[in-house]
């Protein structure tokens, strides 16, 4: 038995005991026996993850489907199965139903990525054999257009344990989408290995140390001197041993990597039990006068605690328009950044909606990071002051309400991304009206004139009608998250309050009970004292 799962049995025991529920026990229990060390393959559309899972995997007829279209892509979990089922590939759908087929049938769909979750796949494999509380996930590419790929890969982030970035020999360069995760993985401390792939393509050694050299120093801007391994692979047989060997390290490391998730889980369930056994024992020699005295105080702090979080909430309501000002800044900068782009597109009579879309969702998600999220955390700061341990993680004091970047942005994000999309088409058939002038005006061999025509429209209509819709999606989708936070805050004070409560109702029963107890003694002692007196004094 390892330590983790003593101390959840300990913890179901004592709650038991004192009547304090275990149902989130019971649940994390079930989580704990099923939990693997998730570990992610990210990097660029055609990096060669998907080749080189397939070329691990060692079956003559690929399993993963490779050079597919973004569309289709969804992430697919590679985990053992001691005894492989007849149906090996599981498919979630985005609706919550599962559904089980063989892996020759799943070797034939084509997933709609906009419908599908993910897919997991247990086979009985050698290679997975190896790795036992591995999961390896092949994740659809970065630097999509579909949205559904970027939540994909977000909704890792708060459940991984370790990270492999993928690097093409022909293309190792780190760009903004992988840098932003990079840094948010290292700010978790998270195991970050890197490997690149596609070394069989490789032509000029010279010309490849020369770009390995270059990518090592993009990476030291986010890992600074952390120490990261790096796997030259290929699907080539000869070049899978150093991918393999780091498996192999990775799975020597798994019962550390899964035992310090497990506590994260585990610790607001102790720190009830513990807060609740303290009361309990700091009581044990009070008073009845002392009880009352402590019941009253309880109830005062509670009461200056409830207001102290008002407080708190309004500071922090407060703070969030000047903050939504600052994100609406980062959108305003990024349209005008990519001005020249847009001004291209059209005079190539091309729609600008996709290109649009993504600039914007790329800058909101800058934009959340940089402002609310800082935000959030002096919130949460000021909310723990003088109860907490400065250095716990605000993931694990909040309980299932996650707080990391990836569950705070891309909601707010997909939010106000989805009410965009409604009123982009708007901002095309402003610009649709152009197509036709410049059409006319570059027949003219009037390009200048055109050009301008298209950069005012942009700057005096569509990127005003944009921003007007940003800035109200983004009042409505932070103002969502911050009421569900504060909701979670007040949920944890409730969950605390009940816990003192109980431990004092408790202390005053057994009080009363050991009074009782007493009364019933000293009530058998003078019936015998009465009847020894009486026979003593009868004789």
């Amino acid at each position: 038995m390892n330590k983790i799962t003593a101390v959840l049995m300990t913890l179901r025991e004592i709650n038991g005991r004192y009547g304090i529920p275990v149902e989130t026990l019971d649940r994390l229990e079930e989580e704990f026996r099923e939990m693997k060390v998730c570990t992610p393959l990210i990097g660029k559309f055609s990096s060669g993850k998907s080749a080189l899972l397939n070329a691990l995997l060692g079956y003559s007829e690929p399993v993963l489907g490779e050079d597919i279209a973004p569309e289709t892509a969804v992430p697919v979990e590679l985990e053992y199965a001691e005894n492989e089922d007849e149906c090996p590939v599981t498919i979630f759908w985005n609706s919550g139903e599962a559904e089980r087929c063989t892996l020759d049938a799943y070797r034939e769909l084509t997933l709609d990525a906009n419908k599908v979750r993910c897919v997991r796949i247990a086979l009985r494999n050698r290679a997975l054999e190896q790795i036992p509380d591995i999961q390896l996930v092949d994740m659809p590419g970065f630097e999509s257009a579909n949205d559904m790929h970027n939540r994909a890969i977000d909704g890792y982030v708060g459940r991984s344990m370790a990270y492999l970035l993928v690097f093409p020999a022909d293309d190792m360069i780190l760009r903004k989408t992988m840098a932003d995760v990079l840094r948010e993985l290292c700010r978790y401390q998270m195991p970050v290995e890197v490997v690149i792939t596609k070394c069989d393509k490789v032509e000029n050694e010279d010309v490849y140390t020369q770009n390995l050299a270059y990518l090592e120093e993009s990476l030291k801007k986010y890992v600074g001197t952390r120490k990261i391994d790096w796997y030259r692979t290929s699907r080539n047989e000869g070049q899978l041993d150093s991918f393999r060997l780091m498996l192999a390290a990775l799975q020597e490391r798994s019962k550390e990597l899964l035992a310090a998730r497990q506590k994260e889980l585990l610790g607001p369930e102790a720190s009830n039990t513990i807060r609740y056994l303290q009361a309990r024992l700091n009581g044990s020699a009070l008073s009845e006068s002392e009880l009352v005295g402590k019941e009253d105080r309880l109830r005062k702090d509670m009461d200056a605690q409830a207001r102290a979080l008002r407080e708190r909430s309004e500071g922090f309501r407060n703070r969030i328009p000047d903050c939504v000002a600052a994100i609406c800044g980062e959108v305003q900068k990024a349209l005008n950044n990519t001005e020249r782009t847009f001004v291209s597109l059209v005079m190539n009579r091309h729609q600008i909606n996709a290109t649009l879309n993504g600039v914007v969702r790329q800058a909101i998600a800058s934009g959340v990071q940089d402002h609310y999220l800082p935000l959030v955390d002096r919130y949460l700061q000021d909310v723990f002051a003088g109860e907490l341990d400065t250095k716990v993680n605000a993931n694990v004091v909040m309980g299932d309400f996650d707080v990391k970047k990836n569950s705070v942005v891309d909601p707010i994000v997909t939010g106000v991304g989805t009410t965009l999309m409604t009123g982009l088409p708007a901002a095309g058939l402003i610009l649709g009206g152009l197509f036709a002038l410049a059409g006319m005006l570059l027949h003219k061999h009037r390009q200048k004139e055109a050009e301008d025509q298209i950069r005012a429209m942009l700057n005096s209509e569509v990127f005003p009608e944009v921003l007007r819709q940003v800035e109200d999606s983004l009042r409505k989708e932070i103002g969502k998250h911050a009421e569900a936070l504060e909701q979670e805050l007040g949920k944890q004070r409730e969950a605390q309050e009940t816990v003192l409560n109980k431990s004092l109702a408790d202390l005053r029963r057994q009080m009363q009970e050991e009074q009782a107890e007493k009364e019933r003694s000293l009530a058998a002692v003078r019936g015998d004292l009465a009847q020894l007196e009486e026979l003593w004094h009868g004789n």
